[in-house]
């Protein structure tokens, strides 16, 4: 049990819980969304504050989530829009690094891993060693 340090977790937050921004005029592209850090996931940001993210994504790669806070006896918040590097086809579920999204010629999305493997590196060599 050493090697576990959180259970079923998506972090940090702002890199991949979105809002769907839809263009005044023609709305949303359905199969290449426009979306952004969510509202909710700025206002919890703490070691990534002043970190947004904002582009298209391949839908494919935009799923639904809860999170523990969101669920209440018998009901539950609405779902978030979350953006995840994983491969639905078939039976399961499988997380795909961004090499096999670039393969797939999956630009939008090689793009927002790029992006959020960039912020992580950056953040993570601004803390002390532990």
């Amino acid at each position: 049990m050493t090697r576990f340090k959180q259970g079923a977790t998506i972090t940090p937050n702002l890199f991949w819980f979105v809002d769907l921004v839809p263009h005044k005029l023609f709305g949303l592209d359905a199969d290449e969304p426009l979306v952004q850090s969510s509202e909710r996931s700025l206002l919890n940001a703490r070691e990534y504050k002043g970190i947004f993210f904002k582009g298209k994504v391949e839908e494919r790669y935009l799923y639904a989530s809860l999170l523990g806070s969101d669920i209440f006896p018998y009901s539950h918040l609405d779902h978030r829009i979350v953006v995840l590097p994983v491969d639905s086809s078939g039976r399961s579920f499988r997380i795909i690094k961004k090499e096999e999204v670039q393969a797939k010629g999956h630009d939008n999305m090689l793009q927002w891993l790029i992006k959020a493997e960039y912020s992580w590196g950056k953040k993570e060599k601004t803390k002390p060693p532990q």
